[in-house]
This record gives structure tokens, sequence and C-alpha cells, in this order.
């Protein structure tokens, strides 16, 4: 087991919130989806992406349907 960075992912859309849609889609992409919480009043996923460890890296993979935040002081042990 290892300790990777946690990126919150976010809908860009104002006042979107995620779906189970894009959580399957999402997990698709990502590994460890296992850290809901809400983030200012909408729901939002912490992950860990299957490698990339930067948040530039896991918007190219994700697209522009999502924003991709650090999540501060955050490791999930994979």
């Amino acid at each position: 087991m290892s300790l990777k960075p946690a990126f919150l992912v976010v809908l860009k859309e104002s006042g979107g919130e995620i779906t189970d849609a894009h959580h399957s889609k999402l997990s698709r992409i990502f590994t460890n989806l296992n850290i809901e919480l809400v983030e200012n009043g909408k729901r939002a996923l912490g992950v860990v992406s299957h490698g990339a460890t930067t948040i530039e890296a896991l918007q190219e993979e994700i697209g522009d349907t999502f924003g991709v935040h650090p999540y501060e002081g955050a490791e999930i042990n994979i």
C-alpha cells in the first residue's frame, strides 16, 4: 500500500451536482472513487487516478465537463 494524493472533482457547470451517471463515467477513468463529500453545497468526489498525480494530467483525462482541484492535505492509502 502507498499514499497517493487526493483530488477533488466537481462539475464546471454552475450549481451542477455529480450524478450517478457522472460517477459511472468517472469510475471508468479513476480508481478509488471512495470518498464522497460535499464541497460548497455540491456533491463532489475525492479521487485518485490510475497513475496521474498532477491536476493537469487528471484534467486532461476527464475533459472539460469536470474541474479538478487539489484536496489539501488529503492522501488516500491504496
